[in-house]
Protein backbone atom coordinates (compact mmCIF):
# COMPACT_ATOMS: atom_id res chain seq x y z
CA UNK A 1 0.00 0.00 0.00
CA UNK A 2 1.38 3.55 -1.00
CA UNK A 3 2.09 5.64 1.94
CA UNK A 4 0.31 9.52 1.57
CA UNK A 5 2.71 11.82 1.31
CA UNK A 6 2.43 14.61 3.95
CA UNK A 7 0.84 17.46 2.79
CA UNK A 8 2.88 20.57 2.43
CA UNK A 9 2.94 23.73 4.52
CA UNK A 10 0.58 26.69 3.13
CA UNK A 11 3.59 29.40 2.57
CA UNK A 12 2.73 32.56 5.67
CA UNK A 13 1.19 35.74 4.09
CA UNK A 14 2.83 38.84 5.28
CA UNK A 15 -0.37 40.75 4.57
CA UNK A 16 -0.72 44.97 5.08
CA UNK A 17 -2.95 45.42 8.51
CA UNK A 18 -5.26 48.20 8.68
CA UNK A 19 -2.70 50.22 11.07
CA UNK A 20 -0.04 49.54 8.37
CA UNK A 21 -2.14 50.52 5.61
CA UNK A 22 -2.83 54.21 7.40
CA UNK A 23 0.88 55.16 6.26
CA UNK A 24 0.43 54.85 2.61
CA UNK A 25 -2.86 56.70 2.03
CA UNK A 26 -1.61 58.47 -1.00
CA UNK A 27 -3.36 58.49 -4.89
CA UNK A 28 -1.91 59.08 -8.23
CA UNK A 29 -2.31 62.47 -9.04
CA UNK A 30 -1.65 63.97 -5.76
CA UNK A 31 0.12 67.16 -5.34
CA UNK A 32 2.30 68.15 -2.18
CA UNK A 33 3.62 71.80 -1.99
CA UNK A 34 6.05 72.72 0.43
CA UNK A 35 7.26 76.63 1.05
CA UNK A 36 10.53 78.27 3.24
CA UNK A 37 10.30 81.08 5.72
CA UNK A 38 10.43 83.65 2.60
CA UNK A 39 7.72 81.73 0.06
CA UNK A 40 9.87 79.83 -2.19
CA UNK A 41 8.05 76.93 -2.85
CA UNK A 42 8.76 73.04 -3.96
CA UNK A 43 5.95 71.23 -5.61
CA UNK A 44 5.93 67.40 -6.31
CA UNK A 45 3.48 64.81 -7.66
CA UNK A 46 2.82 61.18 -6.94
CA UNK A 47 3.50 60.06 -10.32
CA UNK A 48 2.87 56.59 -10.20
CA UNK A 49 1.71 53.37 -7.41
CA UNK A 50 2.55 49.93 -7.72
CA UNK A 51 1.28 47.27 -5.58
CA UNK A 52 2.47 44.14 -5.21
CA UNK A 53 -0.50 42.38 -2.95
CA UNK A 54 0.12 39.02 -2.05
CA UNK A 55 3.00 38.55 -4.48
CA UNK A 56 5.09 35.35 -4.34
CA UNK A 57 8.50 34.95 -3.11
CA UNK A 58 11.03 32.22 -4.48
CA UNK A 59 14.25 31.56 -3.11
CA UNK A 60 16.77 31.00 -5.26
CA UNK A 61 18.97 27.47 -5.75
CA UNK A 62 22.09 28.57 -6.27
CA UNK A 63 24.67 26.32 -5.33
CA UNK A 64 22.73 22.92 -5.95
CA UNK A 65 23.87 20.15 -8.25
CA UNK A 66 20.18 19.86 -9.08
CA UNK A 67 17.85 22.94 -9.18
CA UNK A 68 14.40 22.04 -8.22
CA UNK A 69 11.72 23.83 -9.24
CA UNK A 70 11.38 27.32 -7.85
CA UNK A 71 8.48 26.92 -4.89
CA UNK A 72 6.69 30.10 -3.00
CA UNK A 73 8.07 29.94 0.60
CA UNK A 74 5.95 32.99 1.76
CA UNK A 75 3.79 35.99 0.19
CA UNK A 76 4.33 39.57 0.92
CA UNK A 77 2.94 43.03 0.26
CA UNK A 78 4.18 45.96 -1.20
CA UNK A 79 3.71 49.37 -2.00
CA UNK A 80 5.56 52.02 -4.10
CA UNK A 81 5.30 55.54 -5.08
CA UNK A 82 7.32 57.55 -7.33
CA UNK A 83 7.05 61.52 -6.27
CA UNK A 84 8.35 63.88 -9.07
CA UNK A 85 9.62 67.14 -8.14
CA UNK A 86 7.57 69.44 -10.67
CA UNK A 87 10.14 72.53 -10.96
CA UNK A 88 13.35 70.48 -11.46
CA UNK A 89 13.92 66.72 -13.17
CA UNK A 90 14.68 65.14 -9.69
CA UNK A 91 12.66 61.50 -9.02
CA UNK A 92 12.19 60.34 -5.69
CA UNK A 93 10.42 57.38 -3.88
CA UNK A 94 8.48 55.80 -1.10
CA UNK A 95 8.85 51.94 -0.14
CA UNK A 96 5.99 50.40 1.85
CA UNK A 97 6.44 46.41 2.70
CA UNK A 98 4.92 43.93 4.72
CA UNK A 99 7.50 40.99 4.43
CA UNK A 100 10.12 38.44 6.29
CA UNK A 101 10.77 39.39 9.56
CA UNK A 102 14.54 40.67 9.84
CA UNK A 103 16.89 37.81 10.22
CA UNK A 104 14.43 35.15 9.39
CA UNK A 105 15.58 32.37 7.02
CA UNK A 106 13.56 32.79 3.89
CA UNK A 107 13.75 29.17 2.98
CA UNK A 108 11.74 28.15 6.27
CA UNK A 109 9.90 31.44 7.35
CA UNK A 110 8.18 32.32 10.53
CA UNK A 111 4.08 31.69 10.94
CA UNK A 112 4.04 35.45 11.99
CA UNK A 113 2.36 38.73 11.17
CA UNK A 114 6.09 39.65 9.82
CA UNK A 115 7.33 42.72 9.57
CA UNK A 116 6.63 46.63 8.33
CA UNK A 117 9.36 48.11 6.41
CA UNK A 118 9.31 51.80 5.02
CA UNK A 119 12.29 53.29 3.04
CA UNK A 120 12.77 55.05 -0.35
CA UNK A 121 14.84 57.66 -1.79
CA UNK A 122 14.80 61.47 -1.58
CA UNK A 123 17.07 63.19 -3.85
CA UNK A 124 15.63 66.43 -4.56
CA UNK A 125 18.21 67.24 -7.42
CA UNK A 126 18.53 65.49 -10.37
CA UNK A 127 18.35 61.83 -10.87
CA UNK A 128 16.78 59.00 -12.87
CA UNK A 129 13.57 57.34 -11.65
CA UNK A 130 13.98 55.05 -8.89
CA UNK A 131 12.28 51.62 -8.51
CA UNK A 132 15.00 49.67 -7.04
CA UNK A 133 14.32 48.16 -3.64
CA UNK A 134 13.23 49.29 0.10
CA UNK A 135 16.88 50.89 0.63
CA UNK A 136 17.74 53.99 -0.32
CA UNK A 137 18.32 56.85 1.77
CA UNK A 138 15.31 56.91 3.55
CA UNK A 139 14.80 53.66 5.78
CA UNK A 140 12.61 53.66 9.15
CA UNK A 141 13.11 50.88 11.66
CA UNK A 142 10.15 49.02 11.59
CA UNK A 143 9.60 50.16 15.81
CA UNK A 144 9.36 54.15 14.95
CA UNK A 145 5.91 52.81 12.69
CA UNK A 146 4.61 51.29 16.16
CA UNK A 147 1.55 53.22 17.09
CA UNK A 148 3.32 53.65 20.70
CA UNK A 149 6.25 55.24 19.35
CA UNK A 150 4.94 58.08 17.12
CA UNK A 151 4.48 60.90 18.53
CA UNK A 152 1.42 64.24 17.50
CA UNK A 153 3.05 67.25 16.35
CA UNK A 154 1.31 70.62 16.28
CA UNK A 155 2.69 72.64 12.76
CA UNK A 156 1.33 75.80 11.14
CA UNK A 157 -2.18 75.43 13.03
CA UNK A 158 -2.89 71.62 12.17
CA UNK A 159 -2.81 68.82 14.73
CA UNK A 160 -1.16 65.67 13.57
CA UNK A 161 -2.14 62.49 15.72
CA UNK A 162 0.85 60.26 14.71
CA UNK A 163 4.09 61.91 13.15
CA UNK A 164 7.59 60.01 12.81
CA UNK A 165 10.89 62.21 12.18
CA UNK A 166 13.52 60.46 9.58
CA UNK A 167 17.53 61.38 9.34
CA UNK A 168 18.58 60.70 5.59
CA UNK A 169 21.42 58.37 5.23
CA UNK A 170 24.75 60.52 6.04
CA UNK A 171 26.80 58.67 3.34
CA UNK A 172 25.27 60.51 0.73
CA UNK A 173 26.96 57.88 -1.51
CA UNK A 174 23.88 55.71 -2.89
CA UNK A 175 23.90 55.89 -6.28
CA UNK A 176 26.43 58.75 -6.37
CA UNK A 177 23.59 61.25 -5.39
CA UNK A 178 23.60 63.66 -2.66
CA UNK A 179 20.79 64.15 0.25
CA UNK A 180 20.14 67.87 0.07
CA UNK A 181 17.21 67.35 2.51
CA UNK A 182 18.94 65.47 5.96
CA UNK A 183 15.13 65.75 8.22
CA UNK A 184 12.03 64.37 6.91
CA UNK A 185 8.66 64.72 9.40
CA UNK A 186 6.13 61.83 8.10
CA UNK A 187 2.64 62.19 9.06
CA UNK A 188 0.60 59.42 8.80
CA UNK A 189 -2.13 61.61 7.87
CA UNK A 190 -0.57 63.19 5.12
CA UNK A 191 2.85 61.66 4.48
CA UNK A 192 5.36 64.37 4.48
CA UNK A 193 4.42 67.77 6.17
CA UNK A 194 8.32 69.34 6.69
CA UNK A 195 11.51 69.28 5.22
CA UNK A 196 14.81 70.21 6.98
CA UNK A 197 17.77 71.14 4.66
CA UNK A 198 21.52 70.26 5.55
CA UNK A 199 21.91 74.12 6.13
CA UNK A 200 18.79 73.87 8.48
CA UNK A 201 16.10 75.74 5.80
CA UNK A 202 12.80 74.77 6.91
CA UNK A 203 10.05 73.68 4.22
CA UNK A 204 6.49 73.21 5.55
CA UNK A 205 4.00 71.34 3.79
CA UNK A 206 1.38 74.05 2.40
CA UNK A 207 -2.53 73.12 2.42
Amino acid sequence: MKKEEDPQPTPPYYQFTPEDLQWLKFNTGDLWVFANASGKQQQYVIDEIKREIKQSYMPSNFGGIIAAPPKTTYYYDKVEFAIRRLDTLAYNRLEFRKSLPAGADDRNPPNSEGEFDFGGLWRNYLGGPVFEGVYGNLNVQPSQLLPQISSPLDLNGRHYKKVIMISTDLSNEYKGGKSYIRTIYYSQEEGIIRMISASGEIWDRQF
